[in-house]
């Protein structure tokens, strides 16, 4: 077989549109749902005690709820924090903040997502908790895209972007 050098291909990965709030289901069969974003200049989270207020300069924080639930009839690893980013005007954030050690405290109050542990879900579990990302200065919740993208090969991924009712 014979390829053309000058013959190319490209492929465009369409994703799955959702509104937060609505669920996507994993090629494992976990369920994902993103809570809509709370857009905030600071967060204060609980350090095992102590409270340590977070804020930077040129940037807020786009704080996510993030579940996750076993509907089938096998063990399965819970979605990779890693796999999550936001996006706001072309401004991508894939790397959450999570030197929390117990979770948020304020503007909103719970754990974070345990997603980098990669624990394992039982059949029925669930887990859930908070992540929280930067975003420009200014950034308002309806201009927030919450992305999911799995890895399903080399450069090839399963990809969900979650956006404020209506935009999906």
């Amino acid at each position: 077989l014979v390829l053309d050098p000058d013959h190319r291909q490209e492929v465009k990965i369409v994703p799955a549109k959702r509104t937060f709030g609505q669920r996507f289901t994993t090629q494992s069969g976990v369920n994902i749902d993103i809570g809509s974003p709370t857009v905030v200049e600071s967060v204060t989270t609980d350090k095992g005690g102590d409270t340590l207020e977070y804020s930077r300069q040129g940037y807020d924080f786009s704080i996510h709820d993030i579940s996750a639930w076993n509907p089938t009839n096998s063990e399965h690893t819970e979605p990779d924090m890693g796999w999550f980013e936001v996006e706001v005007d072309g401004f991508i954030s894939d790397s959450p903040n999570r030197t929390f050690y117990q979770g948020l405290v304020n503007p909103v109050e719970g754990g974070f997502y345990r997603g980098w542990k990669k624990q394992s879900l039982r059949p029925g579990e669930s887990s859930g908790g908070y992540l929280f990302y930067n975003v420009p200065e200014g950034t308002v919740p309806g201009e927030v895209t919450f992305r999911y993208k799995q890895p399903v090969g080399t450069n090839r991924y399963r990809i969900c972007e979650w956006r404020v009712g209506g935009s999906a």
